[in-house]
């Protein structure tokens, strides 16, 4: 985030679903049902909604930044990761298949952070620092990726992806509950569209993607 914008980044991240979708087609070989098409643009037009508070004229202001392009890759890779987990079953359980892959992750982590101090120094650990890692190292990592494995094996990819349309969602209420930010109508749209989407994408697909 430091070479794009917040509003940039979540535009990107709102095609996440049918990037997912196409990866679907092509590793799963299962085409999306009708009423998935139309939920996930739904959802789409909910998001986009909240992102621009409700002013298309919004859309002028854009600029594209080099950011985009890692916003990109990663919510390419996203995807990727989400269909392959339905694609390939290791045989291995949950928890043992998530350690693995933070092994590798790990790994492949060290030298990128060797470059970084080497060029932009370190970093003093303090309380607030150190609380914030123990914060990502439990729960975005570990607990969050068992959720989410767990629903793509049960779901497929297709039906789990939409719920990525509820960051908005639980970033508008957070604001409001933690930052005392004011809950406006174009958030209400936003969830309602949101909301409207999903549900064409659960209640009406089968258990097969």
């Amino acid at each position: 985030m430091h070479y794009t914008t917040v509003t940039n980044a979540s535009i990107i991240n709102s095609a996440m679903p049918v990037v997912t979708f196409l990866f679907v087609v092509i590793f799963l070989k299962e085409k999306p049902m009708l009423n998935q098409v139309i939920g996930v643009s739904i959802s789409i037009v909910g998001a986009l909604f909240i992102i621009f508070r409700g002013d298309p004229s919004m859309l002028l202001s854009l600029s594209l930044n080099p950011g985009d392009v890692l916003v990109v890759c990663a919510l390419t890779f996203w995807s990727i990761y989400t269909v392959l987990i339905r694609w390939k079953k290791t045989g291995l359980p949950l928890i043992m298949f998530l350690f693995v892959t933070i092994g590798f992750g790990v790994l492949f982590h060290i030298p990128l952070i060797a470059v970084e101090i080497f060029y932009q120094g370190g970093f003093t650990l303090t309380p607030e620092i150190a609380m914030a890692f123990t914060y990502f190292a439990i729960f975005p990592s570990i607990f969050a990726y068992l959720a989410w494995n767990k629903a793509v094996a049960l779901l497929g990819p297709g039906r789990t992806v939409i719920f990525i349309y509820l960051l908005p969602v639980y970033g508008a209420i957070l604001g409001k509950v933690l930052l005392h930010e004011e809950l406006v109508y174009y958030h209400f749209v936003g969830f309602i569209l949101i909301f409207a989407g999903m549900l064409m994408v659960t209640r009406l697909s089968p258990h097969r993607a």
